[in-house]
């Protein structure tokens, strides 16, 4: 039996996180490749200090346009990458992230990354951009623009092609020889309607049931939704899902509704190409789109809320009628919530209920502790997933300022609210996807 070598669900969200607000077409005109950048003026932070900037300022070195956000991971994860090619290659290439977030969320972050990692990153940080993101418009983060040392754009790249072997060859001929990063135009899409209704007979507010599928759909990127519905219903919506993460969400249990771990899934199949691909990126993007990546859509009303993942369960067999897919519950390793005694400190006084959490900390306003537990999972803070086990249901406000990589001091902070985070066990349905044999049983629902 096969075991799955690659994270499934999450490892492709915050590589290829879509950018709906993006402009094409508005007041700049898009720079192509081969074309001389416009010496337009923005804000640029240095040394924080804000100051008027034009690329043309950089004339005579490589310079990289870094798009990113804080909340993007790989984004994160080529930061020291970029520090440390930009010492190696000084005076001849120049890093400019941009961000359209604003200048005090990206200095806060940026703050906290450096007392993380005990080192001081300093870019020309350009903030709160509304003008460089109309030069150069894309669908997917992190994305990267080469322009040479005379203003002219050479190349669009995915994180994975920034490294020194292409700066070095890129510096001695001006010729790229890494792959183009091609984004699709974003696809009008909101979150809060139901897919694919366009007004016919009505506008699908009042929909009680419905299930869609469709194949992959350029520009509308990679993500999963699963919601209450006001009517007392629930949604389950999958953006360009490949099979096999349409059966791991089907196969979604309490706690752990948006994914299953690596060691939850095994694969016996004689050709796993067909529902699963490592690669990433571009290359990913262009796997689904030939014949692997769906939009799949499920709504029912309160009466079936509870046999939602039932209800998908059996219309994913159905989709892919050659696979048998079967649970095995088992014992798995992970991070246990408990209580210590007395609750008085995280009681709320009040406030908007919200959920705020980083590699840094996180902030709990008048919510349950499970939504503390479940940001820990999807920001995946430590190593194990959190399992609650407090018995404590009502809405708690408390604070963590001194991150999840050291677990004594986070609970020295715990404690002060009753609270400890100590490592268990918890009973997990491991899934199990194997080529249909005419003779085989099929299981579909998941052991309890």
């Amino acid at each position: 039996m096969k075991k799955i070598t690659t994270l499934i669900v999450l490892a492709a969200l915050c590589l290829n996180f879509p950018l709906y607000a993006q402009f094409y077409g508005g007041v700049i005109k898009p720079v192509k490749t081969g074309e001389t950048v416009p010496d337009l003026s923005f804000p640029l932070l240095s040394n924080n200090i804000v100051k008027s900037a034009r690329l043309s300022d950089y004339r005579g070195k490589l310079v990289i346009l870094d798009f990113w956000a804080t909340w993007c991971a790989p984004c994160v994860m080529m930061i020291p990458k970029m520090d440390s090619l930009q010492k190696q290659f000084a005076g001849k290439v120049v890093f400019i992230p941009v961000s359209s977030q604003p200048q005090a969320t990206v200095t806060t972050f940026m703050k906290k990354l450096n007392q993380q990692k005990g080192k001081h990153y300093d870019f020309p940080e350009a903030t709160g951009d509304t003008t460089l993101v109309q030069m150069f418009p894309h669908s997917f983060l992190p994305h990267y623009v080469w322009i040479d040392q005379e203003g002219v754009v050479r190349s669009f790249t995915e994180f994975q092609d920034v490294n020194a072997a292409n700066i070095s060859k890129f510096l001695e001929s001006r010729v790229p020889e890494m792959k183009q990063k091609i984004d699709a135009k974003p696809m009008a899409y909101i979150d809060s309607i139901p897919f694919l209704m366009n007004g016919n007979g009505g506008d699908g507010s009042d929909l009680l049931y419905h299930s869609v599928l469709t194949p992959y759909k350029p520009g509308l990127g990679l993500g999963i939704l699963q919601t209450p519905e006001k009517d007392g219903g629930f949604r389950i919506l999958g953006r360009n899902m490949n099979p096999l993460q349409l059966m791991a969400i089907a196969g979604g249990d309490k706690g752990r509704l948006y994914y299953m771990d690596l060691d939850e899934i095994k694969l016996d199949v004689a050709d796993t190409a067909k529902i699963n691909s490592n690669a990433i990126g571009q290359e990913y993007d262009e796997w689904l789109a030939n014949g692997h990546g769906y939009c799949y859509e499920l709504k029912v009303p309160a009466s079936m809320k509870r046999h939602v993942f039932e209800i998908m369960r059996a219309e994913i067999q159905k989709f892919f009628p050659d696979y048998t897919v079967s649970f095995v519950p088992r014992e798995k390793p992970c991070m246990v919530l408990e209580s210590t005694g007395d609750h008085a400190r995280m009681k709320p006084k009040g406030g908007t209920p919200a959920t705020a959490m980083d590699r840094f900390g996180a902030t709990l306003t008048n919510r349950p502790l499970r939504f503390l537990v479940a940001a820990a999972n999807m920001k995946q803070v430590t190593k194990l997933p959190w399992v609650d086990r407090t018995g404590y249901k009502e809405p708690v406000t408390l604070t963590i300022r001194n991150g999840f990589d050291n677990l004594d001091k986070l609970n020295k902070e715990l404690a002060v609210y009753g609270l400890t985070l100590k490592p268990g066990t918890q009973t997990v349905n491991e899934m199990h996807v194997s080529d249909k044999k005419e003779a085989a049983s099929t299981q579909t629902t998941p052991s309890r």
